[in-house]
C-alpha cells in the first residue's frame, strides 16, 4: 500500500508538470483549450488517486494498531496462566489442583492458590515482657536456639519493635531477623531467644505452686532462720507455668514453702525439709 501511494504521488507530480506545460502552450495559442482542460482533468484524477491511496494506507495502519492492541490483550490473558511470586521463596502450601477454575477478578469468590514463605532471612516474633522492655532496642544482637537443632546457636538482630505493649499480656512485640543461610530453621518453629545486654539484673524465680493468690494479692509463705512462718506480698513478673519470676517482695536465699496447705499460718513453727 505504501508503494501504491508512492506511485500515485509520482503520477500526480508528472500530471502536474504536464498540465503546467500545456497551460503555457495554451496561453501562447499553440494548443487548443480542449487539450488544456484534458490535462487539468487528468491532474485532478491523479490527485484523487493519491488521496485514495493515503486513505487506504491510513485505514491499514489503524487496523494494524487495533490488531497489535488485541494481541497485547491476548498476551496478557495468556500470562495469567503463569503465576509469578512477588519474591523468591518456597511454596509451603498448594490449595488448588490441575483443572480447578481460578477466578480472574471478575467479581466471583476469590480463592487462595499457594502459600509462599521466604526463609532466607527468617523473621522471629518475640513478645517481650514489660519487665524487660526498656532493655530492648532496634539493632540489638540476640542468640536463637531451637530444641530440634541441639547445640546450634543462630545469630539474630532486632529489626524493629512495636514501641507499644499489648494490654492483655503486657508484652511488647519485637521482630528479629536471622540469616538462616542453610535453611535449617522453618517457619512456625518455637524458639528460645537470648538478647545481648538484657537480663543485667539477676532474675529471682520460685516454684509456681508456692504462690498464694487471694484478695490481698499474690503472697508466699516464707520461713526464717527461727523456723517461723511469715507471709510476704510479692510482685510477679513473667509466669512460666512451673516457675514464676518475682520482681519484688523477696530476696535471694529466702526459703519459701512449696504448695502450702491451710495448716500453714502466720507465726507457725515448722520443720524445714528440702525437696
Amino acid at each position: 500500500m505504501q508503494a501504491d501511494l508512492d506511485l500515485a504521488r509520482a503520477n500526480r507530480d508528472l500530471s502536474k508538470l504536464t498540465r503546467d506545460r500545456w497551460q503555457n502552450l495554451l496561453q501562447k495559442g499553440v494548443v487548443s483549450r480542449q487539450d488544456g482542460d484534458e490535462k487539468q482533468a487528468d491532474l485532478a484524477v491523479k490527485e484523487a488517486q493519491v488521496a485514495k491511496a493515503e486513505a487506504t494506507l491510513s485505514t491499514a495502519q489503524d487496523t494494524i494498531h487495533a490488531n497489535q492492541a488485541n494481541l497485547a490483550r491476548l498476551e496478557q490473558m495468556k500470562a495469567f496462566a503463569r503465576v509469578t511470586a512477588p519474591f523468591d521463596g518456597l511454596v509451603t502450601a498448594r490449595l488448588v489442583d490441575v483443572g480447578v477454575l481460578i477466578n480472574a477478578g471478575n467479581g466471583g469468590v476469590s480463592k487462595e492458590m499457594f502459600h509462599v514463605a521466604q526463609i532466607q532471612p527468617l523473621r522471629i516474633f518475640v513478645n517481650v515482657p514489660q519487665t524487660y522492655v526498656a532493655q530492648i532496642h532496634a539493632g540489638q544482637l540476640a542468640e536463637l536456639r531451637v530444641q530440634e537443632r541441639p547445640g546450634q546457636v543462630f545469630p539474630a538482630r532486632v529489626g524493629s519493635i512495636s514501641t507499644s505493649l499489648d494490654a492483655a499480656s503486657r508484652s511488647m512485640l519485637a521482630i528479629l531477623k536471622t540469616p538462616n543461610s542453610d535453611a535449617s530453621l522453618y517457619p512456625g518453629m518455637y524458639a528460645q531467644v537470648r538478647f545481648s545486654g538484657a537480663n543485667v539484673k539477676p532474675i529471682l524465680r520460685i516454684p509456681g505452686d508456692a504462690v498464694i493468690l487471694g484478695t490481698a494479692g499474690p503472697r508466699v509463705a516464707t520461713v526464717g532462720a527461727d523456723h517461723i512462718v511469715h507471709f510476704k506480698n510479692i510482685t510477679i513478673g513473667l509466669d512460666l507455668g512451673s516457675e514464676v519470676e518475682v520482681t519484688s517482695g523477696l530476696s535471694a536465699g529466702t526459703l519459701v514453702i512449696s504448695n502450702p496447705t491451710d495448716a500453714v499460718q502466720e507465726n507457725v513453727l515448722v520443720e524445714v525439709r528440702s525437696r
